[in-house]
């Protein structure tokens, strides 16, 4: 290990490094303050950020990579999906959400569509989007596709058993999702929240049915190598648009 005299000045990226390699854990967690409604992020991953976060990506880029865990979910169409076998040589962004979220989930869609379109053709066809609900009860595969066709009819909507789609958000430790219940007393104070209301009162979102769903609203971009950039708020589709650029061409 390098080490630097007392009285020198800092390194500028040995320092980015140090600080980055310490906000990891807390920009996962910060996701419970700007998604839907969402749990801490799962904690001691070993995860660290290298100095390319600050010089060539827009998001975080975690070292090691993250893995996908081998689960098998359905596409709309009816199809296996295996979330640890993405297309060779393609770049995959992966995002857990829900149809009646009215905010997080279609901003974020809608940006990542953006972000492919704005792709040469070239580049564009070797970027998948794929969008995992978490709330399979309401979001039927007819359901699911329709919602996901008015971003781009190409991205691929996943569903399956609650129980299996915890397990592939905590594989890439993010929250656990869709809890099909009343939000309990206590949720931390600032998250924003669908939460359940008294019967006859309007659901702050829209929805009458008091129904709760809790994801992480964090993005996963997967490179044909498995590199891995997460993003936890904030990124426009210029900074998707580059990021996946630099994963299909480094």
């Amino acid at each position: 290990m390098n080490t630097t005299p007392s009285r020198a000045r800092p390194n500028p990226r040995t320092r980015r490094r140090r600080l980055a390699r310490l906000g990891l854990a807390a920009a996962l967690t910060l996701t419970a303050a700007t998604a839907c409604s969402s749990r801490e992020a799962n904690p001691g991953s070993g995860n660290a950020v290298t100095s390319r976060d600050t010089d060539d990506f827009h998001g975080t880029l975690v070292d090691p990579p993250l893995a996908p865990a081998p689960i098998t979910l359905r596409d709309t169409d009816g199809s296996p999906y295996r979330m640890d076998e993405p297309t060779p040589n393609t770049a995959t962004a992966i995002f857990f959400g829900f149809t009646n979220c009215h905010d997080i989930c279609p901003t974020t869609m809608a940006d990542l569509a953006a972000a492919r379109r704005s792709l040469p053709t070239s580049a564009a066809s070797k970027v998948n989007l794929v969008f995992v609900t978490v709330d399979p009860k309401r979001d039927t595969p007819p359901v699911l596709r329709r919602w996901l066709d008015q971003f781009d009819p190409d991205i691929v909507g996943l569903r399956g058993p609650v129980r299996r789609v915890h397990r592939a958000e905590d594989s890439l430790y993010a929250s656990n999702s869709s809890k099909s219940s009343p939000t309990p007393e206590g949720t931390d104070a600032g998250a924003h929240e669908h939460q359940s209301t008294e019967e006859g009162h309007t659901h702050p979102d829209g929805d009458p049915d008091g129904y709760a769903v809790d994801h992480s609203s964090v993005v996963y971009l997967f490179g044909p190598d498995g590199s891995t950039v997460i993003y936890t708020g904030g990124a426009t589709p210029p900074d998707y648009a580059a990021d996946l650029t630099r994963l299909l061409y480094p």
